[in-house]
């Protein structure tokens, strides 16, 4: 079974193991110890191979956050003494499939703290998967046509009949899948998030790097405070969590990153909005456009997506 790096409530980093076989979820003593976690008693059956026995224990509520910024709400979990669980060590360098994937190394933690089960299975789901569709064929590129989901033509529809042009900057409204859907209010899971996040940035001696990155939204115009008289409004309201992200290849940038996959009420932000077609230029049709001219233009827009303006 896989084990896995993850950040509980964006303060502890531990070991996670992914266990298909178990129903329940469980976490260690020393897991909710540092976290400082509390919650209430519930009895549970631990069926093995050769028996089945009673037991009681607390259960825990928190968020797991995983190395590619993919966040699952862990609620229900059980405080058990310790995970009988090793990692083993493989030499993943050797496979040729996997060398150029960036594992994180195992040895600096003392053993799994986190075994994720079937209570949480979207925990389970692969971001991505690569494969042939017959090994006797040929990989090829730039010979099959894309066309467009019916959702694809209603974003577009959408964005050119409401697309509109203020100060340089486009306007383009959400493409909810039901503007009628009523959003629930899960402000107490952003402002948990938030409380966790102060911590781990007080622990890392970040707030004041971190706070520089917020005045920089607010300066540049890409957000602004919230009026007072509008806080408590019968609109609707969805809370973006927040994270605080520093890649190894760039110590010294901390970006600021709006958590729109932070699920509450059984769904997250981006699975109630359509996704609308992929409007990345072909790499291949890119590389092709290189032979039809004598020079090449190469330019970037900076903080690019924070440029686009959403209608209030």
């Amino acid at each position: 079974m896989p084990v896995v790096v993850v950040t509980v409530n964006d303060t502890e980093r531990v070991l996670a193991l992914l266990d298909p076989g178990s129903s329940n979820s469980f976490c260690s003593e020393r897991l909710s110890r540092n976290l400082g976690i509390k919650g209430k008693q519930r009895a549970y059956h631990l069926s093995t191979l050769n028996q089945c026995t009673s037991k009681k224990s607390e259960v825990v509520n928190f968020t797991v956050t995983s190395d590619f910024d993919e966040t699952l709400n862990m609620s229900g979990v059980f405080v058990t003494r310790s995970i009988p669980a090793r990692s083993s060590k493989v030499d993943w360098r050797s496979y040729e499939h996997l060398c150029d994937l960036d594992i994180p190394q195992y040895d600096s933690y003392q053993g799994v703290e986190l075994l994720i089960g079937q209570d949480h299975a979207e925990g389970f789901l692969p971001l991505e998967i690569n494969k042939f569709n017959q090994l006797w064929l040929l990989e090829n590129e730039g010979l099959e046509g894309h066309s467009w989901s019916d959702e694809d033509k209603s974003v577009m529809e959408l964005w050119n009949q409401e697309c509109r042009l203020i100060d340089g900057h486009y306007e383009l409204p959400i493409p909810w899948k039901d503007r009628n859907d009523p959003l629930p209010n899960n402000y107490v899971v952003a402002k948990s998030r938030l409380d966790s996040l102060m911590k781990r940035l007080k622990k890392q001696d970040l707030v004041d790097r971190y706070q520089i990155e917020i005045n920089k939204l607010l300066d540049n115009g890409y957000a602004e405070v919230v009026p007072h008289n509008e806080i408590h409004t019968a609109r609707r309201v969805w809370y973006l969590p927040l994270h605080a992200v520093i890649t190894e290849k760039k110590p010294d940038k901390l970006r600021v990153v709006f958590d729109c996959a932070s699920r509450y009420g059984g769904k997250s932000l981006n699975e109630r909005c359509k996704q609308g077609p992929n409007l990345i230029n072909n790499l291949l049709h890119v590389l092709l456009r290189f032979r039809l001219h004598k020079f090449a233009f190469h330019a970037d827009i900076e903080a690019m997506y924070n440029q686009v303006k959403i209608p209030i």
